[in-house]
């Protein structure tokens, strides 16, 4: 059986901060301290969100609404292949996502609410800079921070739009709805963009 070790941690800030930031929810650090940052960062956001209430999103609603009408729901991508893109990243990368996401609870309610104001205006330009911000910002943070969204948004993207094309190009009378989170339609090269090169019209409805 082998041992994990501890997370060491080049900034004692983070270490004290997680440590402050888990007691909000009656956790003990020693509880983590063998977690992997980019697990750390998620879990801290999960957290935060059931405490708020947001415990169904818009993906979740219209999963459940497919479950019950008995419709067949395809993954575009498995929870694995999510994962494994913040699982390569640096132990530096992976301190810096946790970092930013130690903040208060009523700090992360101002910034969801934020993100609930910006997406519902419907303003793609502010709603892109919220959804983007950059982990870090030595040279060495850049290059990885570009390979990462690399990762998390253009391959990605370019392997949806492949499995939507094959929707469309079916010959069976089916009509299927894709549900992707919103940076996928946004952030170049985004799905609508993949999909107009390959001559097929997206039309944005507001």
């Amino acid at each position: 059986m082998v041992r994990q070790s501890k997370i060491i941690f080049q900034s004692g800030d983070v270490y004290s901060d997680m440590e402050e930031t888990l007691s909000q929810f009656g956790i003990p650090i020693e509880a983590v301290e063998f977690y992997k940052p980019w697990i750390l960062a998620n879990t801290i956001q999960q957290l935060m969100t059931q405490q708020l209430g947001y415990t169904q999103g818009v993906d979740q609603y219209f999963l459940n609404k497919a479950a019950d009408d008995g419709k067949e729901i395809i993954d575009l991508e498995t929870a694995e292949e999510q994962l494994e893109i913040f699982a390569d990243t640096s132990e530096e990368y992976q301190e810096a996502m946790l970092a930013s996401s130690l903040v208060t609870v009523i700090e992360y309610q101002q910034q969801m609410e934020k993100l609930f104001e910006t997406y519902e205006q419907g303003d793609e330009e502010e709603l892109l800079e919220v959804l983007s911000e950059e982990e870090g910002s030595s040279s060495e943070m850049q290059e990885e921070n570009e390979a990462f969204m690399k990762a998390i948004n253009d391959d990605r993207n370019q392997n949806m739009a492949e499995q939507i094309v094959r929707f469309l190009e079916e010959d069976e009378a089916d009509t299927y709805f894709v549900m992707v989170g919103s940076l996928h339609l946004l952030q170049e090269p985004h799905i609508r963009s993949i999909l107009e090169e390959e001559g097929y019209t997206a039309e944005r409805i507001h």
